[in-house]
């Protein structure tokens, strides 16, 4: 089983053409983990843009993740699957990909993510930290305060817990602060995806936490 990246990459829609380009300038500048999250899209044209970039990146290291749909990551063979709270059991989707394959899952509350560790999930996607527009159905906004609060209490309580990632609406400005919680790293998607320069951005993110590039 791969690595769980400090820098998760959540994608765009694909609704346009060169947002699949500028996929090639992110990983060439040191990105190294692809979440496939189009929603509203049939599962057809989500298996299209999946077979598009599993062919991009097949002889690479870069792990690619499908969210929500565990048997397509197994038809494409995708490094694995993240599940959001409405998604399917994690039991289920182990079962479809078997023991090899990664499954994240979401989390909102401290007995989200206790409920995640039992069902020994390999990285926990905890959010958001602010508003964002990028998902639908927004749990409550945790903020620093509630990521400080939810790692002290996963150290009185565990021993150990999967990579613990932050998600949502996170600006370069914040990376500072969530490190210092001890978090394993964060997902982003407009903080990359809306950049002017993406791979400068990318490098900027990488900078904050400390994470070198192969660039």
């Amino acid at each position: 089983m791969k690595e769980i990246s400090k820098i998760q990459y959540v994608s765009p829609s694909y609704e346009r053409s060169e947002e699949l380009a500028e996929l090639d300038s992110l990983v060439n500048a040191g990105l190294d983990w692809i979440q496939l999250r189009i929603k509203h899209k049939s599962i057809d044209f989500i298996r299209d843009i999946g077979y598009i970039i599993k062919s991009k990146f097949e002889d690479s290291d870069i792990t690619l993740i499908m969210n929500d749909h565990a048997e397509l990551a197994k038809e494409l063979d995708f490094d694995g699957v993240h599940l959001g709270k409405s998604d399917m059991p994690v039991l289920e989707a182990r079962n479809i990909l078997g023991p090899k394959k990664i499954i994240g899952g979401t989390a909102n509350t401290f007995k989200d993510i206790s409920l995640l560790i039992e069902a020994d999930v390999d990285y926990i996607g905890l959010g958001p930290y602010r508003f964002t527009t990028t998902k639908e159905n927004l749990s409550e906004i945790l903020g620093i305060k509630g990521y400080e609060k939810t790692m002290q209490n996963l150290k009185q309580r565990y021993n150990k817990w999967p990579p613990i990632i932050a998600i949502g609406g996170i600006e370069l400005k914040d990376i500072p602060l969530l490190k210092q919680t001890e978090i394993h790293g964060i997902a982003v998607s407009n903080l990359l995806a809306n950049a002017i320069d993406k791979p400068s951005q990318f490098m900027n993110i990488s900078d904050e936490l400390n994470v070198k590039t192969t660039c």
